[in-house]
């Protein structure tokens, strides 16, 4: 069974990829005809940083308690910058930006010397 997963791993990990870069595109799509260019990257942005910001402090939190006090903090945010989004569209650009950020944490490669990880 495990040789099994072994094989199949690489396909699955490629499906999952293709799948995550057309819902990437979809939503793309329809989030430019909701918001304006400004706007959205701002939006983006503090999205970025908030679950960035959570992961850091909510060490001991389950998952489903880091994403509702992502969603909560960047809701505040948006409110204050007068951006329109809905929870729904809210929600799926948070599960979009976690998605890829652990696609991208599970492709990195397993150990780099420590010079070469080093900034500056």
């Amino acid at each position: 069974m495990e040789e099994l997963m072994n094989q199949i791993t690489p396909y699955i990990m490629i499906i999952l990829t293709a799948i995550a870069g057309y819902l990437a595109t979809k939503i793309k799509v329809f989030f430019d005809s909701k918001i304006d260019k400004d706007n959205q990257e701002r939006l983006l942005e503090f999205i970025a940083a908030t679950v960035e910001f959570v992961e850091q402090i909510g060490i001991d939190l389950r998952p489903e308690e880091k994403f509702e006090l992502a969603k909560s903090k960047i809701l505040i945010w948006i409110n204050q910058k007068g951006i329109t989004v809905t929870e729904e569209e809210l929600e799926v650009l948070i599960e979009a930006f976690v998605h890829n950020l652990t696609l991208s944490s599970h492709n990195k490669p397993e150990a780099l010397p420590l010079e070469i990880t080093k900034e500056g």
